[in-house]
């Protein structure tokens, strides 16, 4: 059997580590303890985030981590859990993972980011293509896009991947493609071939500065999902027109339907970490630190007014509820209903995702 005891003891069968930096993923791992240093044997999908963020914390321990040839460390994992129990999970592994301890951790950049979101495009890709909700969502906030672009305006998207709503306008458009992922602008090249020629593709490699001054500044989740949202004032500030357009969409901290569903699935920790406003990559979508906010949260921009503010998904079920889209997907009337339920001034606070349109007015500021 193998032993997964809670326990933050570095002599016990297991102990509790949080991956750092973006993820905060908290495992429980089988481990040996060798000359100060902790030893693990990498098996599962935090093998890859340690590997773009290699940074951790035990208790209030914080850790850098080494992969090494497991060499002699074989035969401490062999003396504490058994033979057994060594043949049966890591036979044939060769590399482990040594954390040693360390003085703190760095602040991880878009750079860090950008690493993540290249693993997992083609698979989001897939998810937009083949899911009813993701299309719905992206609908949604293509037609708020739609009232107020217009034939000939400068659109700048922070955060697009790679099939940005903006492409389904159906308008002429001088666009600038943002991205922190190589990858996602590489796909995003790929599927609009001809448009290539009017658009700027820009990867963002630090804290870029924009030349240019847009029509609209637009970003559907990606970068408003940054832990710093401020970071968009200096943008508003210097990259977006007097009189011009702040739209976009974010995870609402209140998603009453989603909330429902996981209370009822038993995941409590869900239910905490989305109303606290930072899910963990144990529980994220996206399986990086997610930060779902409040429903009106840019209503504390000064130089900013809101003109148009709805919900999207108040009584159609988040899109990672396969079996319960399905049902819904069959009812083309659900999808009307909950439109107009997302522009009750009321309902649409309860809804997954928020999406908005503000005019910038004067100087932008978060008030304090």
């Amino acid at each position: 059997m193998r032993p997964y005891l809670y326990s933050e003891k570095y002599n016990d069968r297991s102990i509790r580590l949080t991956i750092g930096g973006p993820f905060q993923r908290e495992l429980r791992l089988n481990f040996v303890e060798s000359d100060g240093k902790i030893i693990v044997i990498p098996t599962g999908e935090w093998v890859d985030e340690l590997k773009i963020y290699p940074f951790a914390k035990v208790g209030s321990t914080y850790l850098r981590a080494y992969f090494e040839n497991i060499g002699n460390y074989a035969k401490l994992f062999t003396d504490k859990y058994g033979k057994e129990h060594f043949d049966r999970y890591f036979k044939g592994v060769e590399s482990i993972v040594v954390f040693q301890p360390t003085d703190g951790e760095p602040e991880y950049n878009l750079d860090i980011l950008g690493k993540i979101f290249d693993r997992v495009v083609d698979d989001y890709i897939v998810e937009i293509q083949s899911n009813w909700v993701q299309r719905y969502m992206r609908e949604q906030t293509t037609r708020l896009l739609n009232e107020y672009a217009t034939d000939g305006c400068s659109i700048i998207d922070l955060g697009c991947g790679p099939n940005s709503e903006v492409f389904s306008l159906g308008k002429r458009v001088r666009l600038t493609e943002v991205d922190a992922s190589e990858v996602s602008l590489r796909r995003s090249k790929e599927m609009h071939p001809k448009a290539e020629a009017d658009v700027k593709w820009i990867l963002v490699e630090g804290n870029e500065n924009f030349s240019e001054t847009y029509d609209i500044v637009f970003s559907s989740y990606g970068f408003l999902n940054l832990e710093d949202p401020k970071k968009i004032v200096n943008i508003l500030n210097y990259n977006l027109k007097k009189g011009g357009y702040f739209i976009g969409s974010f995870l609402n901290k209140y998603g009453l339907l989603d909330l429902f569903l996981n209370f009822v699935q038993g995941r409590g920790g869900y239910v905490r970490e989305r109303i606290s406003g930072k899910l963990t990559a144990n529980y994220s979508r996206y399986n990086s630190l997610s930060f779902p906010r409040e429903p009106g949260f840019f209503d504390t921009l000064d130089g900013m007014e809101r003109v148009s503010m709805a919900g999207v998904c108040s009584i159609i079920p988040p899109y990672n509820y396969k079996k319960l889209i399905s049902m819904a997907s069959k009812l083309d009337f659900i999808k009307r209903i909950d439109s107009a339920v997302g522009h009750l001034p009321i309902l649409w606070s309860c809804s997954d995702y928020i999406i908005f349109a503000y005019r910038k007015t004067g100087a932008v500021n978060f008030r304090s």
